[in-house]
C-alpha cells in the first residue's frame, strides 16, 4: 500500500509534494535510496521489499524507514540481509516504534539513527497466554520466574535447616536437619514447579536461541562493517526485564548497543514530520502494511505548471523504457549517483519542476502537514 492511498484531494497532492522533497533532500545528502516500511515481518514483506529494490534502486547507500511492532525473526533477518547485499552502506532510522523483530534488522544495518519518539525493544521471544488469544507474554517472565524460583527455594531451605538446628539446640543432627528442610521446601515449591510445562520452556529457550544465532550470523558474515558486538546481543536478548522495555537513543548509547549511533540531522527529522503517524505508529491491522520506495516514484504520473501547481500527465513511470534510455533502473548502473535533475528527464518530470520543489520557501509546510496529518488519521481510523 502506498501512504497517498490515504490521502486523497488536493491536500493529498500537496502532500506528496512536500513528501517528495523531504525524501529528497535526504537522498541527495546521504546518497541514498530512501525506502519507509511499516509492517509486522509477515505474508512475503521480504520478497516484496527485494522486489522494489530490484526495481527502484538508484543510489549505493539505503535509508530504511522502518516502523514495526515485530513478526517473524527470520523475515526480519533476511530484509537486514538484503538491503546489506544490495547497498554498501544501510542506515535504519528508528523515527518510531520498531520493536522485536525489528530489533533485529537494526542489527544488520551499519548505523543506526534514531529519533525523539524512536524506540527499539528487546530481541525475547513472545509466548501466547493459555485461553487468551489477543495476549501474550515475554519468555523474560519465564526466564525470570525460574530463576526467582530456585532462589527462593534455596532460602526457604536455608532458613528452615537453621531454624531446626537452632529449635533443638544440639540434639537433632545436621543429616536430620537437612532431611527435614529438604521434605518442608519440595513441599511448599512442588505445587508451583507443577505448573511448569517442559515442552513450553523447551521452545522457549529454543526460540531464544534461535533468535541468538540468527545475531551471530549478521555479526560474522561481515564483521568489518558489523555495528555491534556479542555483548550487545546478550544485553538485548538476555539483558532486560520485559519486552515492553523502552530502549531510546540514550539507552542504545550508554549500553553501547551499538558502535554507530545518531540522532536525525534536520533533513531526516523533516521527514519524519511529514511522515507523521505513518512515520512512527506502527500498522495494527496484519493484513494492510506499508512499503514505498521514496526514490521517484510519487511524482512519475505528476508534471509542474510554470507556477509549480502539479498536474496530472500522460507519462507513466516505465522501468524497463528507463533501462533502455539511460540506464538508471539497471541496478549495476554505474550512473545511479548523478543529480535527481538529471533522472527527472528520463521520467517524464520537469528538472524546472524539482527545483521548484526542493525550494521550500514556497509551500505553507505547517499548514499542508496538520492538513495531512489530521486526514490520515482519519484513514487509517476508517481502514482499522
Amino acid at each position: 500500500m502506498k501512504m497517498t492511498d490515504a490521502v486523497g484531494g488536493e491536500t493529498g497532492r500537496q502532500w506528496e509534494k512536500i513528501l517528495e522533497t523531504a525524501a529528497r533532500n535526504v537522498r541527495n545528502k546521504l546518497d541514498a535510496d530512501v525506502i519507509v516500511v511499516n509492517a509486522a515481518f509477515r505474508s512475503d514483506l521480504d520478497v516484496d521489499f527485494l522486489s522494489s529494490i530490484r526495481q527502484y534502486k538508484k543510489r549505493n547507500g539505503l535509508f530504511l524507514v522502518l516502523v514495526t511492532n515485530g513478526g517473524e525473526i527470520g523475515m526480519a533477518y533476511r530484509i537486514a540481509q538484503h538491503a546489506r547485499e544490495h547497498y554498501y552502506k544501510f542506515t535504519i532510522f528508528v523515527s518510531g516504534s520498531c520493536k522485536s523483530a525489528g530489533t533485529l534488522c537494526a542489527l544488520g544495518a551499519n548505523e543506526v539513527v534514531m529519533g525523539e519518539m524512536g524506540e527499539l525493544g528487546p530481541l525475547d521471544v513472545q509466548l501466547g497466554k493459555k485461553d487468551d488469544l489477543e495476549r501474550s507474554s515475554s519468555s523474560l517472565a519465564l526466564d525470570s520466574a525460574l530463576q526467582t524460583l530456585c532462589k527462593k527455594s534455596i532460602e526457604v531451605f536455608q532458613s528452615h535447616m537453621t531454624e531446626i538446628l537452632n529449635y533443638g539446640r544440639g540434639q537433632i543432627s545436621l543429616q536430620l536437619a537437612i532431611e527435614t528442610a529438604t521434605k518442608m521446601t519440595i513441599g511448599l515449591f512442588e505445587p508451583i514447579y507443577r505448573q511448569i510445562d517442559p515442552i513450553t520452556l523447551g521452545d522457549t529457550y529454543r526460540d531464544m536461541a534461535i533468535t541468538k544465532y540468527y545475531g551471530r550470523l549478521l555479526l560474522s558474515q561481515s564483521p568489518w562493517r558489523a555495528n555491534f558486538d556479542d555483548d550487545a546481543l546478550t544485553q538485548l536478548v538476555d539483558g532486560y526485564p520485559d519486552h515492553g522495555f523502552i530502549i531510546d537513543y540514550k539507552e542504545a548509547k550508554h549500553k553501547k548497543l551499538f558502535k554507530n549511533v545518531r540522532q536525525p540531522s534536520e533533513e531526516e527529522k523533516m521527514l519524519a514530520d511529514v511522515l507523521n503517524d505513518y512515520g512512527r505508529v506502527p500498522i495494527s491491522d496484519p493484513d494492510r502494511r506499508i512499503l514505498d520506495f521514496l526514490n521517484y516514484k510519487y511524482f512519475n504520473e505528476f508534471d509542474f505548471d510554470e507556477e509549480g501547481n502539479v498536474y496530472e500527465v500522460d507519462d507513466k513511470y516505465d522501468p524497463d523504457k528507463v533501462d533502455e534510455e539511460d540506464g538508471c533502473g539497471d541496478p549495476s548502473s554505474t550512473n545511479r549517483n548523478r543529480d535527481d535533475n538529471d533522472a527527472g528527464a528520463g521520467l517524464g518530470v520537469d528538472p524546472k519542476g524539482f527545483d521548484r520543489v526542493n525550494d521550500t520557501s514556497y509551500m505553507d509546510l505547517e499548514g499542508v502537514h496538520n492538513a495531512t496529518g489530521s486526514e490520515h488519521e482519519g484513514a487509517d481510523a476508517d481502514n482499522d
